[in-house]
């Protein structure tokens, strides 16, 4: 094993030693993303290269928290930070997605987890719901609408073409006869 860690002050080290995610590019590349250590590539040489917040710099990183990365089929890196939703697109460049109900809401815009869809689009799993954006980076709506909010923080598919939704809460489950919820009170006796 090799290990990598963060060295203050050492600029071709690790952002930070609290990790949140990892995803591998089609070319290979793994991808990092840290706790207030921003979004870190591991280099041929066993460097890493950084991608950070930048606040003189709006076509930085929303965040130098890194909550979630997904790599997808069209050499795009989706970055969900504890400020919304960035992709990174094969040239490098950041884009940052719009997901309207995340600012209208209260709280922290944290994006927990991604999904892809054949056709392209992308399921966002945020503290504040779960949401669709298509393939050309456009919201596209709610899912699982349900009150009090899931607050998503993984998702899998199901094999009947459903979703099961990890929450901060428990476990649902969402496909076309609706959300179920499986919470702690719904436990076989004895299961923690």
């Amino acid at each position: 094993f090799t290990h990598w860690r963060h060295r203050p002050n050492a600029i071709g080290t690790l952002g930070s030693d609290d990790l949140f995610s990892l995803a591998e590019d089609a070319a290979g590349g793994i991808w990092v993303g840290t706790y207030l250590g921003g979004l870190n590539r591991l280099q041929p040489d066993g460097s890493f290269l950084h991608v950070d917040h930048d606040a003189e710099d709006p076509d930085s990183l929303r965040s130098s928290t890194v909550y979630a990365l997904y790599a997808d089929a069209r050499n795009r890196l989706w970055i969900g930070t504890d400020d919304g939703l960035d992709v990174r697109n094969a040239d490098g460049r950041i884009v940052h997605v719009q997901l309207p109900p995340l600012a209208a809401r209260a709280g922290p815009s944290i994006v927990m987890a991604f999904l892809p869809d054949a056709d392209g689009s992308m399921l966002v799993g945020t503290r504040k719901r779960l949401f669709r954006v298509d393939a050309e980076l456009r919201y596209e709506g709610e899912l699982a609408n349900a009150t009090p909010a899931l607050m998503v923080s993984a998702l899998a598919r199901a094999g009947d073409a459903g979703l099961w939704i990890g929450t901060l809460t428990g476990v649902a489950s969402f496909d076309a006869h609706g959300l179920q919820r499986y919470s702690a009170e719904e436990a076989a006796p004895g299961a923690y």
